[in-house]
């Protein structure tokens, strides 16, 4: 039976392809049919695939895959693909993680306009050093104009891939010739991992010198100099408790002891000593602390930071102690000359916000640069439902639907504030439940918010009662919800 039906490769593939599925389980015979394909579309790799698993033989499913869908054809693979691929993994996590990848470049690939993320997401992702210099060096033949990100992601795959090989250190170089010019040449990040690929490619003469060009030595920068100059460790570990460096780590890990006893055994005390010792103290509200430290900068002439501030700021917001913060940060524009930014703006709008000062919040709102952002108005809406202002709410969640037309959040804040306040009219409620179903059709939520406003007063009817209960019917008629909800709103007597 099986020779005359070996020469279905001279019919229409498609027709091949359900006879061979249907009539002959030898699987040799249909590999041989799928082989001789000069081109192989995603039906029949999806075919042959699945023939293999359904034959438990997944190691061979993912040799059609990647025999067959190389980086130059991703326009033959489809979901289907992709999952057929997964499931051949059988629990191999690497070689999962190696089809979700490729997935992704597919998905990169079908954009008609990638911006720089997409861009940086997809060279991050990259296993191999090779195929991610070689992707960095496609972007920039395009014209892409690299960022931070990119010119961090393509160093470290030099430092990865140098090992002492020439051809990386001139990349290395030419890279850091690239960053130079665009003006990332002393940024932190690219230093440290320049650091690396001089010192991975044996020059640490060129490692020393990008580490002195470094203003804010952090604690990556500090480690990785001690790695490459052994023999000046405890000279260089000296120099890092100097710098503020250490007192940085510890502060970040939540140790407040250690950074004191760090701070005090530090006999420079910089600007950047002084900041990393604040921040912890700000952070666990230990106010106090935070103002002394402070006093103590500007009494000894040393500047606070910009950073500084933002510490010193928070910890007044969290005491509640208004006057001084409002010291604080008009010092800071009248003595310092140091503009606020819109992080500086957003705690003293909160901090205003928490004791009812609604109005100057508001003032204080409009004078951030750029405008208010999401984290802002939604801190002053909930100042507002707090002081229960709801004129000024209202205003606020106009502001959040201008900036997200879509979203349904702001009605579910301003449903909820009438609701508190009792002020919720029938009205009101048809407008914003209205709205919340043209964005979400299929959600029983906004007539359940109406059932239960309709019961809170009074107003409920029952054939309004047999409406709504009937269109959440329609939506799960596996649900007992609707059937509750009724047998509640009889119980209420608020159905007649």
């Amino acid at each position: 039976m099986l020779c005359p039906l070996k020469t279905l490769h001279r019919v229409p593939l498609q027709l091949s392809f359900r006879l061979g599925s249907k009539f002959f389980h030898a699987l040799k015979h249909d590999h041989h049919l799928f082989d001789i394909i000069p081109h192989p579309n995603a039906a029949s790799v999806n075919h042959s695939m699945l023939n293999c698993l359904h034959s438990r033989l997944p190691f061979q499913a993912l040799t059609a895959f990647k025999n067959h869908f190389q980086l130059h054809s991703l326009e033959n693979v489809d979901e289907v693909t992709v999952a057929l691929s997964l499931k051949a993994c059988q629990g191999e996590s690497k070689l999962g993680c190696q089809i979700h990848g490729f997935a992704a470049l597919i998905v990169f690939e079908n954009l008609s306009h990638p911006d720089i993320v997409s861009w940086n997401t997809v060279l991050s992702g990259f296993e191999e050093s090779v195929d991610a210099l070689n992707f960095a060096r496609s972007m920039h033949f395009r014209g892409i104009a690299f960022d931070l990100v990119t010119y961090t992601s393509a160093l470290a795959f030099c430092a990865v891939s140098a090992c002492g090989h020439m051809n990386n250190l001139e990349l290395g170089r030419q890279i850091h010739g690239l960053t130079q010019k665009v003006g990332y040449g002393t940024h932190v990040s690219v230093c440290n991992v320049l650091m690396s690929t001089y010192s991975k490619c044996e020059v640490p003469k060129d490692a020393k010198a990008v580490f002195e060009c470094i203003s804010n030595r952090n604690v990556v920068s500090w480690t990785t100099m001690i790695s490459i100059q052994e023999e000046d460790a405890v000279s260089l570990f000296n120099a890092m408790r100097i710098n503020g460096a250490l007192l940085d780590m510890c502060g970040k890990r939540g140790d407040i002891i250690e950074s004191q006893r760090v701070f005090n055994e530090t006999p420079e005390r910089t600007q950047f000593a002084r900041t990393a010792i604040i921040s912890p103290y700000a952070r666990h509200g230990v106010f106090e602390s935070v103002m002394s430290l402070y006093t103590e900068m500007e009494r000894e002439g040393i500047n606070p930071a910009s950073i500084t501030f933002l510490s010193v700021l928070a910890a007044c917001c969290r005491k509640g102690m208004i006057d001084v913060g409002h010291r604080v940060f008009d010092s800071m524009v009248k003595k310092h000359s140091i503009e606020p930014t819109s992080e500086h703006y957003s705690i003293m709008v909160d901090m205003l916000g928490r004791v009812g000062r609604l109005d100057e919040a508001e003032e204080l709102m409009h004078q951030i640069p750029g405008g208010p952002g999401l984290s802002v108005l939604q801190s002053l809406l909930g100042s507002c439902r707090l002081h229960g202002n709801m004129e000024m709410a209202e205003k606020v969640v106009g502001r959040l639907i201008e900036m997200d037309p879509a979203s349904s959040g702001p009605y579910v804040l301003m449903a909820n504030l009438y609701a508190e306040k009792g002020k919720w009219e029938i009205k009101m409620a048809k407008k914003v439940v209205g709205r919340l179903i043209e964005m979400d059709p299929a959600s029983s939520g906004p007539y359940v918010l109406m059932a239960n406003l309709y019961a809170e007063k009074g107003k409920w009817e029952i054939k309004m009662a047999k409406k709504v209960v009937g269109r959440l019917i329609e939506m799960d008629p596996a649900s007992s919800g609707p059937y509750v909800l009724m047998a509640n709103l009889y119980g209420r007597r608020v159905v007649s």
